[in-house]
């Protein structure tokens, strides 16, 4: 279930794993070089003022594009996305395709872009200056990164 506090399903199994394979391989150092380095506070300054908000909407191949394609690959700026869910999503012409076994798109839902988008963060893009954001009706998710 999808709530405002950023919460990723399964942490504590991903933690174990990366414990358990720390200690297979006998490493040390378990933190990148940047660890415990700050963020300048002008950074984050910038990040609540940058506006050029692009929607993004919750389609599979939408959202695997992004997290695998478009962000690894940005640089030099600040990218401000929202994620929404499809409205056609919920409509009865989407409803009838599904049921009559009709090509339709496929979706994640909002928690599994949440946890999708967390799991990114925390793997590849802890060090970079970056606002998080779930709205107050849980119907969109704001993801806003300087790299």
């Amino acid at each position: 279930m999808l709530t405002k506090d950023l919460q990723l399903t399964d942490i504590i199994k991903i933690n174990h794993q990366k414990l358990l394979a720390n200690t297979e391989n006998r490493e040390v150092q378990v933190n990148n070089v940047k660890w415990g380095a700050g963020i300048c506070k002008n950074d984050f300054e910038i990040l609540k003022k940058d506006k050029k908000e692009k929607i993004m909407l919750n389609k599979k191949e939408i959202v695997s594009h992004f997290l695998f394609c478009e962000l690894p690959n940005f640089e030099d700026d600040i990218l401000n996305i929202s994620f929404v869910e499809d409205p056609f999503q919920n409509s009865l012409k989407y409803k009838l395709k599904k049921i009559l076994g009709k090509k339709v798109p496929k979706y994640y839902t909002l928690k599994e872009i949440n946890d999708l988008l967390l799991l990114h963060i925390i793997s590849f893009y802890h060090t970079f200056p970056y606002l998080y954001e779930v709205s107050d009706e849980l119907n969109s998710i704001r993801f806003k990164i300087k790299k």
